[in-house]
């Protein structure tokens, strides 16, 4: 669509990307070219990299505290300007961090391949 509006052929390193950061949006005012590292770069700069690893730590810290008091995702998108996708996994991996009361158990497992034992530690 990029290349039939503006009457361009893209070469192989050139992306289209989305300004308005809404991957399904194709209004041609909301595209522009740039390269892979372009985009891993505005990915990061927006926090929508890799659930949250890439976000300011302050930025984070809020979020976490805004899930932890129930304000809806939404309205920490709002606040934080952190996609809500990544809000969402944010969301999901401290779910399912174990709860640091909670105690350690201790699995042993065979090891099928020679005759010691694996402890995995939970």
């Amino acid at each position: 669509m990029y290349e039939h509006h503006h009457h361009v052929e893209l070469t192989p390193e050139q992306l289209v990307l989305h300004s308005c950061d809404n991957s399904l949006c194709c209004n041609p005012d909301h595209l522009g070219l740039g390269t892979h590292a372009d985009n891993m770069r505005e990915m990061a700069q927006r926090g929508r990299a890799t659930g949250g690893r890439h976000i300011p730590p302050a930025k984070r810290e809020q979020a976490i505290r805004l899930l932890n008091d129930g304000t809806a995702r939404a309205e920490i998108t709002k606040q934080t300007g952190i996609s809500r996708s990544t809000i969402k996994r944010l969301s999901k991996r401290l779910r399912q961090q174990p709860s640091p009361a909670a105690p350690e158990r201790c699995l042993e497992q065979p090891d099928l391949f020679n005759d010691t034992t694996i402890t995995t530690i939970h």
